[in-house]
């Protein structure tokens, strides 16, 4: 079985309390990242290779204080055997 790797890209508006918040859970959450940070917003990366990582980390984020809401912007999925094949040019 080829397992799928999931691609996320979340966009977190929050307070000045809810970035640190966001920080914590991206130091202990494996395949998460911050990717960019600016006046009340973060926009937050992520990995896994389940779909309910992705819908759990959402109900995580949303429930940390000082975070207003999170909106999913973008998310993939794909076959990580096809990810992982270079591709010839």
């Amino acid at each position: 079985m080829n397992p799928l790797c999931h691609i996320a890209s979340l966009v977190a508006f929050h307070h000045a309390q809810g970035a640190a918040e966001l920080d914590a859970v991206v130091a202990r959450q494996a395949g998460l990242s911050l990717a960019l940070r600016a006046e009340g917003r973060s926009v937050l990366l992520h990995e896994a290779e389940e779909q309910v990582a992705l819908t759990d980390l959402l109900a995580e984020l949303q429930a940390l204080p000082g975070v207003l809401g999170v909106h999913l912007v973008y998310h993939h999925a794909e076959p990580l055997n096809d990810l992982l094949r270079e591709v010839e040019a």
